[in-house]
């Protein structure tokens, strides 16, 4: 064979061979998409297909981020060439012009956000109370980004400690320790219960007596009602002060009979450092038990201060 004839035989089958042994990757780009990590990759945008070797090193590769929830686009162009830093010289075939790259949006609606709260205002309600409850106002729905990574996380905050009436709480939309969105939901309470009101005029110092009590149901405005006794805690208990037909009795006016009088004498408790000692003194006035009075030492003739904890004994305030 001709020198020129062998020549151009084994340029053609290099070239053959060269042809054979390059690999070969297609790209087929999505016209849009919508992610819900930041990094968008190659495998995010397009469609692969090629080399299985070439594949692997291209598909996570970032192309774009995407930290909110703005617009974006990524170019044919722009894909090429990040694609190319791993293709490691693979015959590259992309077809389409262009992606547009939006974020996955999670809305909480109002109503949403309304259901989210109600079992908290739940939990804080007067436990004993006939209560009403109903929706006051919510200030707007809330819109965060959809992460897979590190989701989002909702925290209901209580802003106050109301039991009835308008009752605020916070909805906040935390990601990754960072309060991102936040909405304010008023609940409004409306709570009854069963009270019991004087049937006739009670003057101070006299006990109180089932007679005395009718129960009468009421909207609760006040922490006295709030925590108004039952029948039975009241039955026995001693007037503050003249109480008047009609006025609830609440604890703010009774108080229990005292257990210690003032003038008697009183057996005195005091514990320090695992020591007990007893004294004897006299009580400067009257005390119910858990009641704080003072007490003048026979020893001594020293004055304390002590809690009453029962008949003629009481105990010494450390």
């Amino acid at each position: 064979m001709p020198t020129f004839l062998l020549c151009c035989c084994l340029s053609l089958c290099s070239l053959t061979l060269s042809a054979e042994q390059t690999a070969q990757v297609q790209i087929l780009m999505h016209e849009s998409i919508t992610v819900a990590h930041e990094a968008v990759t190659v495998a995010d945008l397009a469609t692969l297909s090629g080399d299985e070797h070439i594949l692997a090193g291209i598909r996570d590769a970032v192309v774009q981020r995407a930290p909110d929830a703005g617009l974006r686009t990524v170019s044919k162009q722009q894909l090429r060439a990040i694609v190319r830093k791993h293709a490691h010289g693979a015959s590259l075939s992309i077809t389409g012009q262009a992606c547009t790259i939006t974020r996955r949006l999670k809305i909480y609606t109002e109503t949403e956000i309304a259901e989210l709260v109600r079992p908290y205002v739940e939990q804080q309600l007067l436990p004993d109370a006939q209560n009403t409850i109903r929706l006051k106002r919510v200030s707007g729905k809330i819109s965060v980004l959809r992460d897979d990574v590190h989701p989002v996380t909702l925290v209901v905050e209580p802003i106050s400690a109301a039991q009835w009436g308008d009752i605020p709480f916070v909805l906040k939309a935390q990601h990754q320790d960072r309060t991102i969105a936040r909405s304010l939901v008023v609940y409004h309470v409306d709570a009854h219960r069963t009270v019991y009101t004087a049937t006739q005029h009670i003057r101070h110092g006299e006990r109180i007596s089932l007679d005395d009590l009718q129960p009468q149901h009421i909207a609760i405005t006040n922490t006295g009602f709030a925590q108004a006794p039952t029948p039975e805690a009241l039955i026995g208990t001693i007037a503050r002060s003249d109480i008047t037909v009609g006025t609830v009795v609440t604890w703010n006016i009774v108080r229990n009979p005292p257990l210690v009088r003032g003038g008697a004498r009183v057996a005195l408790v005091i514990e320090n450092d695992g020591f007990i000692l007893s004294v004897d003194g006299t009580a400067l006035g009257d005390g119910a038990e858990g009641e704080t009075i003072s007490i003048r030492t026979d020893r001594g003739k020293h004055i304390v201060r002590a809690q009453v904890t029962g008949p003629g004994t009481a105990s010494v305030i450390q």
